[in-house]
């Protein structure tokens, strides 16, 4: 938990974007399971992510489309020599139970997670303060923050192959809150039967 409450930065690579004038387009569920690389890939990634972290981790339990507007993302396709696929920008994938077995994670709905999320936003304690003039103290703060991180959900992006099969790219973000989360792009290497992450590219911070 100390983990989590240290890196308090946000992912911009995954984050939705819209605009007034565009709604973004709906992602399709796709019906055909996750393959073996694919549970390998997010176990890989969920593992490195929860090293030395205490506590259960909510995971959404569908994946995000993968945006390929960051150069974080190009900068890992590229070098991988993969392809981006415009359709992995409209197909998302149901998270399968065995990507979480045996690890501190829980399947959780996002849409349902993100009203738990709103509500413990610590900003609402800093907007009180700045707004009404309440007096926060450091306790507030604290406790404030342990709720956002008990609450904040874990999400997996779609993954990037290159032609070979035996390098990925995915993206990650842990958001607990408008100014509250993490995030990273990271590229992965199949080696013998396991996957294992090569190289971080990048996230972003707010």
């Amino acid at each position: 938990m100390r983990r989590l409450l240290v890196a308090a930065t946000i992912c911009l690579s995954l984050c939705p974007i819209s605009t007034a004038q565009e709604e973004p387009r709906k992602p399709i569920l796709s019906s055909s399971p996750l393959t073996a690389d694919e549970v390998a890939i997010f176990r890989a990634v969920l593992k490195e992510y929860l090293k030395g972290s205490h506590g259960v981790m909510l995971l959404a339990d569908t994946t995000e489309p993968t945006d390929q507007s960051p150069t974080s993302v190009r900068t890992c396709a590229d070098e991988i020599s993969a392809k981006l696929d415009p359709q992995a920008m409209e197909v998302v994938h149901r998270i399968d139970p065995s990507v979480v077995a045996g690890l501190n994670v829980k399947l959780t709905d996002p849409d349902a997670q993100q009203k738990e999320i709103n509500a413990n936003d610590p900003q609402n304690l800093i907007h009180g303060a700045i707004d009404n003039g309440q007096k926060v103290t450091t306790k507030q703060l604290d406790d404030s923050l342990t709720k956002a991180f008990n609450s904040a959900l874990f999400t997996l992006s779609e993954i990037v192959f290159d032609e070979k099969h035996v390098h990925a790219v995915i993206s990650y973000s842990f958001y607990c809150g408008s100014l509250c989360g993490n995030g990273n792009t990271l590229a992965l290497r199949k080696v013998g039967k396991e996957w294992k992450v090569s190289k971080h590219c990048g996230g972003g911070v707010s």
